[in-house]
């Protein structure tokens, strides 16, 4: 099974951590189709040129 990810860059973000928030909001919105898995989602956030956070 594959596993639905995304990879977003933040490290030119102003304020980094406001946009992770913002981008966790924006995926706590977003319906699962509760008759198709995985009921999963992935983003990779990148938050400086040599950190990563997975959400």
């Amino acid at each position: 099974m594959r596993l639905p990810w995304a990879e977003v860059d933040l490290s030119g973000a102003v304020d980094v951590e406001a946009r992770a928030a913002e981008l966790a909001s924006e995926d706590r919105l977003r319906p699962f189709d509760l008759g198709r898995p995985p009921l999963l989602r992935l983003s990779l956030l990148r938050l400086v040129s040599a950190a990563t956070a997975l959400c």
